[in-house]
């Protein structure tokens, strides 16, 4: 619904900007590592309908920024860990 609206809106960024910061991203990522797979599809549909309503690239390199500081997190330690 939310997808339709923004897609159709005169103003969908504003929109767009109020769900879909860097911070909630990152708890997105976080819920697709962390969840089961069911959650993990609605997780993927939703980052799929974000993409869909055009987010700028910038709030995705963001959250990538915001992940790859936080040692504690597991998406951390996916981007950085090497394992042999």
């Amino acid at each position: 619904m939310f997808t339709s609206i923004a897609t159709v809106s005169t103003y969908p960024l504003s929109m767009v900007q109020k769900v879909a910061n860097p911070y909630q991203l990152e708890t997105l990522l976080n819920v697709l590592i962390l969840s089961s797979p069911r959650i993990k599809i609605i997780v993927l549909k939703i980052i799929q309908n974000l993409i869909k309503i055009a987010i700028p690239f910038e709030v995705f390199e963001e959250t990538i920024r915001i992940i790859s500081k936080d040692s504690n997190s597991q998406a951390f330690e996916i981007i950085n860990k090497v394992v042999p």
